[in-house]
């Protein structure tokens, strides 16, 4: 008789299935050992790879924090360069405004009519047009360029400052954009 038998022999089961029984008692004992030490190695191994992936992002973080640091210094700079520079231009525009400007005035008024085409010169490869090619133009309106030609120099000084609002902007998006090199 088997020891097994001995012990468990109260219960009135056959031989067979109490060793049956044994033996998935020391199945079951060996599979909850292997599930243990498997759960042990894949929590090991997890921690293993999070220390390996911390190890190498920490390079590439601190490589991207650099670059964060070069471009918001840049930045920055570009910044204040650009609102130096528009300080500058409202400072000369304040002290250097553009004076009267005026548009020349009609050279032709007094005569109110097309000069006549001339004669053919000689030694040209062809004749010019003739008098009686030409069609006659109206007077025109002698109201409109009557008085003086109006001041357009306020116009220019807008015009030369928003030209200058618009290069400072510029600059300062190229030295925002320019190419970052670590």
């Amino acid at each position: 008789m088997s020891i097994l038998f001995k012990l468990f022999g109260f219960t009135g089961l056959p031989q067979w299935a109490i060793e049956l029984g044994a033996l998935a008692l020391v199945a079951g004992a060996a599979v909850g050992a292997f599930a243990l030490y498997h759960h042990h190695v894949y929590t090991a191994g997890i921690a293993a790879q999070q220390a390996a992936d911390q190890r190498a992002s920490a390079k590439v973080i601190a490589a991207a924090q650099a670059q964060t640091r070069i471009i918001a210094a840049r930045a920055a700079h570009a910044e204040a360069t650009y609102h130096a520079e528009i300080q500058s231009v409202r400072t000369r525009a304040r002290h250097n405004p553009i004076g009267t400007v005026r548009l020349c005035g009609n050279a032709t008024a007094s005569r109110g009519h097309v000069p006549e085409a001339r004669a053919a010169q000689p030694g040209a490869a062809r004749a010019g047009a003739g008098a009686g090619n030409l069609q006659p133009l109206p007077a025109g309106n002698p109201a409109l360029r009557a008085g003086r030609p109006h001041n357009i120099g306020p116009l220019l000084n807008a015009l030369g400052l928003a030209a200058d609002r618009c290069l400072a902007v510029a600059r300062e998006w190229q030295a925002r954009h320019a190419q970052v090199t670590p």
